[in-house]
């Protein structure tokens, strides 16, 4: 078995702690919320002319994940107080009900998206995920999470569903390989390019990079590509892939 071994002296380690995987491997399923606490677990999102979205928080800790969005949002007024209802489509259904004395704006869309955490009061109902979805019951499907970029999941210590469904999050897809563990977990080039590392080699031929006395392996698939490292292995052209 032939090995590709790239120097280093012109690549650029970088780590995190996520462990991003693309979501075409891996369905990641989050827990449905049952409540939304004082600090409603989000961040203030974008707004349309008939849209809204927030950045949803999922850990105690502070970590923003994924968005929550709707199309559409009412007020309803009861004696002195005011009800904004917000219509959640994505990544599932669900009506968020925000009591205030006084909306500090009269745009829906920026209510929902912007002052949920000023709400007096604040509750859930219609929580409902599409039938298609393939995750356990009281589980929707992450769309991408925000750390890793569209399209990836973060499966940094994440059980899989089939094995364990008690904490926040689990995994169901093909066999995980986990990144890098020598020390880096990313190749960067000088031109711009980024190509994870992962602990196996998970297609052949993969591109090899020793570094701390370890291999690690990046995917190729054949052909020639932009904004990704080709090699020239055996008279085939192949290129780096997630």
């Amino acid at each position: 078995m032939r090995r590709v071994f790239v120097f280093l002296l012109v690549l650029f380690p970088f780590s995190c702690f996520a462990k991003c995987v693309s979501a075409d491997q891996v369905t990641k399923c989050a827990r449905l919320p049952e409540f939304l606490g004082r600090n409603i677990d989000s961040v203030p999102g974008d707004y349309t002319k008939d849209s809204w979205s927030f950045i949803y928080k999922t850990t105690y800790d502070g970590e923003f994940k994924h968005y929550y969005s709707g199309t559409s949002a009412e007020i309803i007024t009861n004696g002195d107080e005011q009800f904004l209802y917000c219509y959640m489509t994505s990544p599932f259904q669900m009506t968020i009900i925000a009591g205030y004395s006084l909306l500090p704006t009269s745009n829906l869309y920026e209510a929902c998206s912007r002052y949920l955490p000023w709400a007096i009061t604040r509750s859930l109902s219609n929580v409902t995920v599409a039938a298609v979805d393939v995750c356990p019951d009281g589980f929707y499907t992450v769309p991408y999470e925000i750390d890793c970029g569209e399209g990836f999941v973060d499966v940094a210590d994440v059980a899989h569903c089939d094995e364990d469904t008690s904490g926040d999050f689990c995994l169901i897809g093909g066999v995980l390989i986990a990144p890098c563990a020598a020390g880096i977990t990313t190749l960067r080039t000088g031109t711009g390019v980024s190509i994870p590392l992962w602990a196996e080699k998970s297609t052949q031929p993969s591109l090899c990079v020793k570094y701390n006395d370890n291999i690690c392996y990046a995917n190729l698939e054949a052909g020639q590509a932009t904004n990704a490292i080709n090699v020239n292995y055996d008279g085939v052209v192949y290129h780096t892939v997630d």
